[in-house]
């Protein structure tokens, strides 16, 4: 009969809506199948019964597929592709009747077939006398890969037999087998069934495969080589590949070649140990602890995780136990893990309301935070990050109340436990937030982040914290995976578990996954409460479940084993998550919960979901996937147009509970971007088709809505991620225009300078973009470009403002900040005068505009002129009100950013002020995500341990910023140059080798102004490290410069200017000491900070005893005043050189009474700061 389309039917093939009569679809080509509504047959032409139920045909005919497969025509899956081609044949063929010719072929058509068939392979096609074959379709085993290898083996065996029976010895097959990810055509037989890289690849590798050969690439190679040996080829370049490729030939098998659980501990006692005992650190010290559990999927992470809280549950005391899990899928759902454990604590369950949750939320602060003072400033805090409430808070005041959340909860003393799975998967935010946790808890708080390797090579500083322990999980020995393997069944073979163990490679999921596949096939029994093999089962049916080296492969073979239905309602709770709810789970499939829930028990009883039984987790009664890979496996799967329509189905399920201050706008934006990436990948957009335009606007509004709290929440980081990601996909010129400038504001906080300039220019450049918007987009470019040490381009992008007619027509906010930037920027320039008229417009602007943080910005113009014009009692006044001003008006960014300035202020006038400042700065600017004042609040307080002699401490303070970060981009300049040259200045000292020794060159960056200033630093202490005198007077005295040029008399120009004077006396070139000392005369010394005057008095009178070219009395004048001054101030390290310089000038004039207790007094020193190079230097001995 016609194959017509009725009306709403939709195409097997690709799922597009089919107008009515159409015999082909218009999306795909495929053509239409009528199909019996009763068994789902395809009908015969013209038939009114169906030949296989003897149902009439109706007009109901053709129904939708089944639900497991609704819509599903491909599949994604990793299979094993053989193709093999015949050498020789055309000779065999000559001479040969055509008849004869073609039964030889049918002979050999044959024995492929049984060749194949014998190994488990199905034949794709026949292309002349070449063959092609496919492992892994349309099911998966572990030892496709091995049996596609196997067979190619007896292809070759085969044909030179038949070439020898039918007189052709030269007869011959070349053979190639690859291994990789196709997709497949679901039902299909024969040819058409694969599809991909894979394919086009196998043939290319039998091209250039000799005769008589198996040649494999290197994933086929790595799954067998345990089973089959093989003799490296080399690489070798193919048609269509980038790269060459690597393969191997095969030989022969090898001798050792192979073909609901529940287990004690195996292995990790000792792991588990230092778990309890780190745990029992925390309790007993009453502060915050971590340790994380690192290693590879399937390392057994999750599994020790539960033998802690097995060991928690059977203590007798009371221990405060919270569970959270960072997202696996979702990037950018801040705090998740967090989340969890607040709404584990309070009791809220899946579908609670916003009010509902409130109440559940006072209900339990009433009994953890007695004073409702503190409940009452607790309550929003938790409110906005539970998504009920809408408010926005720094960062800082977010960590300080979760933080303050923990602490009540174990005020009474009770341990507080917080177990974080998935930590591989956190922002950078909640990791700050768990650093900031375990150092300010003042309680015992335990945490326990299980994590794959990433954390670490990602975020290496979260691994290295003082109160953080980190244990990696490398995998069991072999005598530990025997053992597991014994313990999760009985009745194995010595052999057969050697061959068992060598797959599993060390992970117990693997070893677990396989027992698992033994049970669902019926091979074992249970027996006295284990499970045993049963006596009838063959090795060969024991080693063909998943047990190979690839885990996708090894839990593909179990996934296919659950049969159609079940199996796609696994990969649509993968599209979910690693944890998801019936209900919603539900919506994503098509069925009702009910009919969910029963499907999701059986998956439970095969140990692939798990139930969440845990009142206080936030995930109690939702499902979750058994190990993470099991779900990464079931994703991967689906094809992409089944993704698509999946996230599509997710998003509109979620949508509604979603709301713009809940953490579910970010999974409806992420599913939504997945479904419009998936959309553009797959080619389906049409410029004319609205529903494209609705889809990408829709997932623009939510990705804005996930920006907007990300940042609320602040996790500047994941913001600027989010925005950027935004910005690509957005076309609206005015939406963009905001987005840019919103951008550029973060950016600018986490020191991201290139990044703002780029925003920047962008708003400028832009059509229609107003005045306001410029003149911002302008200001923070400024503010970049001089944070970059570039001046002129600093100055460049304030230019169309060159008076204060200029601001006319401008927002007064707008108008005050910029003014502030010119004033700042021409004082850089020197341009004094002009810069205080500036500064005056700006602050008239902000009073103007009663805006507080304007006129802050103001206030810390003239306060920075100050500083740089030398006035230090106007300095002082001004930068004491900028603290005050933001203190009263809670402005923290700005507040961070005075405790830095005048933390630099005071380094030479109080330097113990100048630490509390420093330290402030410090932490606030940690607890708010702002890298760009956090480095220089580190570098402060590095520069006071330094002068203080607390050179450990230094050390430990410049920890976190690693040396590999090196000169990668100008950003990172100041980061690295000044926590490294501090780091180098004490190695120095100490005779130590230098950290990063080989950043040594020149960057190929621009740069200036303050990040020029360290790098000369950094490059100067180096070149001192390598013993190049020469060049290392030459930077410092550079850097000497350029730090007086920018700040005037300062710590950091008085360090590189006193190291220049050291090492030209040193040398012996009293003309360069001299010449360097001059730089700061007598006038500009009177106006100097207190210190500084000693230090200059120190280096006077160092130059003067080494040349001996001024009065005695002047030498000894200048050395024991400054000895007595840089005491007062606790300079340890400069009063005790000082110290040896008198004592050794004192000894050379005959006066050895009074030069022995100077030199006991140094050498004391020096050897409490292990400053063995000094004393060498001094030739004073401990």
């Amino acid at each position: 009969m016609d194959r017509v389309a009725g009306p709403g039917l939709d195409c097997a093939a690709c799922g597009r809506v089919l107008q009515a009569g159409s015999r082909f679809c218009t999306e795909c080509g495929a053509p239409v199948t009528v199909r019996c509504a009763a068994c789902g047959a395809d009908l015969v032409g013209g038939a009114k019964f169906c030949s296989q139920c003897g149902t009439a045909v109706s007009a109901d005919s053709d129904p939708p597929p089944t639900r497991g497969n609704q819509g599903r025509v491909a599949e994604r899956r990793v299979t094993s592709v053989l193709f093999g081609d015949l050498v020789g044949f055309t000779a065999l063929s000559e001479g040969r009747d055509p008849e004869q010719v073609r039964d030889l072929l049918s002979t050999y058509f044959d024995q492929c077939r049984e060749v194949v068939a014998r190994y488990g392979g199905t034949i794709e096609k026949f292309i002349g006398d070449a063959v092609m074959a496919v492992w892994g379709v349309p099911t998966t085993t572990d030892s496709d890969a091995e049996r596609a290898v196997r067979a190619g083996l007896d292809l070759i065996a085969a044909v030179r037999s038949f070439g020898s029976e039918h007189g052709a010895p030269d007869l011959a097959m070349r053979v190639g087998v690859v291994t990789g990810e196709v997709a497949v055509t679901l039902g299909a037989q024969g040819q058409g069934m694969v599809a991909g890289d894979a394919v086009n690849t196998a043939s290319r590798v039998q091209a250039i495969a000799p005769p008589n050969a198996v040649w494999v690439d290197e994933q086929t190679h790595a799954l067998t080589s345990e089973a089959i040996t093989y003799r490296d080829v080399g690489q070798h370049a193919v048609k269509g590949k980038a790269q060459p490729l690597s393969l191997a030939q095969a030989r022969a098998l090898s001798s050792e070649s192979t073909a609901g659980v529940a287990v004690d501990l195996v292995g990790y006692h000792r792991e588990l140990a230092l778990l309890k005992n780190e745990f029992a650190a925390a309790q007993s010290s009453s502060a915050g602890r971590m340790l994380l559990l690192v290693g590879e999927p399937g390392v057994g992470k999750t599994r020790l995780g539960h033998e802690f809280e097995a060991f928690i549950d059977g203590l007798p005391e009371s221990i405060r136990w919270h569970r959270g899990r960072c997202l696996a899928y979702g990037d950018g759902v801040a705090y998740s893990a967090l989340v969890g454990a607040v709404r584990g604590r309070i009791g809220a369950e899946d579908g609670d309301d916003p009010e509902l949750l409130r109440e559940k939320l006072r209900t339990s602060l009433r009994r953890w935070v007695p004073d409702p003072d503190e409940a009452a400033w607790l309550t929003p805090r938790l409110e906005v990050l539970l998504g009920t409430s809408g408010a926005s808070f720094e960062r800082d005041e977010l960590f300080a109340a979760w933080l303050m959340w923990f602490e009540r909860i174990g005020a009474d003393g009770a341990p507080v436990v917080w177990v974080v799975d998935d930590l591989h998967a956190a922002d950078d935010s909640f990791l700050d937030l768990l650093d900031h946790l375990v150092r300010s808890s003042s309680v015992a708080l335990f945490v326990v982040g299980l994590a794959r390797p990433e954390l670490v090579e990602n975020r290496p500083a979260s691994a290295t914290g003082r109160r953080t322990t980190t244990v990696h999980l490398d995998g069991l020995s072999d005598a530990e995976m025997s053992q597991l393997f014994d313990a999760l069944v009985g009745g194995l073979d010595d052999e057969t578990r050697h061959r068992l163990v060598a797959r599993a490679a060390g992970i117990p999921l693997y070893a677990i996954e396989t027992v698992r596949s033994l049970l669902d096939r019926g091979l074992t029994e249970e027996r006295d409460g284990r499970l045993v093999l049963l006596g009838d089962a063959a090795p060969d049916d024991i080693l063909d479940p998943a047990t190979t080296a690839g885990l996708q492969v090894l839990i593909s073979s179990r996934l296919d084993m659950l049969g159609d239905e079940r199996r796609a309602l696994l990969q649509d709770a993968a599209v979910l998550g690693q944890t998801f709810s019936a209900r919603v789970l539900g919506a994503v499939s098509g069925r009702d919960v009910g009919e969910v829930t029963a499907m999701l028990d059986t998956l439970v009883a095969r140990d692939l979901l798990t139930v969440i039984r845990d009142r206080l987790s936030s995930e109690d009664g939702q499902y979750a996937f058994v190990q993470s890979p099991v779900r990464q496996v079931a994703y991967q799967m689906l094809s992409r147009r089944d993704r698509r329509r999946r996230h599509l189905a997710a998003a509109d399920a979620l949508e509604p509970q979603a709301d713009s201050a809940g953490e579910l706008a970010t999974v409806v934006a992420q599913h939504l971007t997945e479904a419009l990436q998936l959309t553009e990948a797959l080619q389906l957009t049409d410029p004319d088709d609205p529903s494209y335009d609705e889809l990408r606007a829709r997932s623009d509004a939510w990705q804005i809505t996930s920006a907007e709290r990300v940042r609320a929440l602040g996790a500047l980081d994941e913001a600027l991620a989010a925005y950027e990601r935004i910005i690509a996909s957005v076309s609206a010129p005015d939406r963009l225009v905001q987005l840019r400038l919103e951008a550029a504001e973060i950016a600018y906080d986490l020191g991201r300078h290139d990044r703002v300039i780029s925003h920047g220019r962008a708003v400028i450049e832009a059509d229609g973009a107003t005045p306001d918007a410029v003149g911002r987009a302008r200001m923070w470019s400024s503010h970049s470009a001089r944070s970059l040490g570039r001046t002129q381009d600093s100055e460049a992008f304030l230019a169309p403002y060159p008076d204060e007619a200029a601001l006319a027509g401008l927002d007064t906010v707008v108008a005050s900040r910029i003014a502030g930037s010119r004033s700042i920027t021409l004082s850089d320039l020197g341009r004094h005068t002009e810069a205080a008229l500036w500064a005056d417009v700006a602050l008239q602007r902000a009073e103007a505009a009663q805006d507080a943080q304007a006129t802050y910005l103001a206030l810390n113009t003239m306060a920075m002129r100050a500083f740089q014009i030398e006035t230090p009692t106007l300095e002082d006044a001004l930068m004491e009100a900028c603290l005050r001003f933001a203190r009263e008006h809670s402005l923290r960014r700005e507040l961070v950013q005075a405790l830095v300035n005048r933390s630099d202020s005071l380094l030479s006038a109080d330097p113990k002020r100048a630490r509390d400042c420093a330290t402030e700065a410090l932490e606030l600017g940690l607890a708010s995500g702002m890298p760009s004042v956090t480095s220089y609040a580190q570098a402060n307080l590095m520069l006071v341990q330094l002068a203080a002699g607390e050179w450990d401490q230094l050390i430990e303070t410049g920890r976190g910023r690693p040396a590999a970060d090196g000169f990668e981009s100008v950003d990172k300049i100041f980061d690295f140059a000044s926590i490294v040259a501090l780091h180098n200045l004490v190695a120095l000292a100490r005779g130590d080798d230098p950290v990063a020794p080989e950043a040594w060159e020149r960057p190929d960056v621009e740069t200036g102004g303050q990040h020029e200033q360290y790098l000369l630093m950094h490059l100067g202490v180096l070149a001192c490290h390598r013993g190049d005198d020469d060049a290392a007077i030459a930077l410092l005295s550079r850097s000497t410069e350029v730090a007086d040029e920018l700040f005037g008399l300062g710590e950091e120009a008085y360090l590189t200017w006193a190291l220049a004077i050291e090492r030209a006396v040193a040398l012996g070139r009293p003309s360069v000491a001299r010449e360097v000392l001059a730089r700061i005369d007598d006038e500009r010394a009177r106006t100097a900070r207190p210190r500084l005057r000693y230090e200059r008095l120190r280096l006077r009178g160092t130059v003067n005893a080494a040349t001996g070219e001024v009065p005695p009395d002047q030498v000894e004048h200048d050395l024991r005043e400054a000895i007595a001054g840089l005491a007062s101030f606790g300079s340890v390290p400069t009063r005790a050189r000082a110290e040896a310089v008198l004592g050794r000038w004192l000894a050379e004039q005959g006066r050895a009474d009074e030069a022995g207790p100077l030199l006991d007094s140094a050498t004391q020193a020096f050897a409490s700061l292990r400053a063995t190079r000094w004393s060498a230097e001094y030739g004073l001995t401990p």
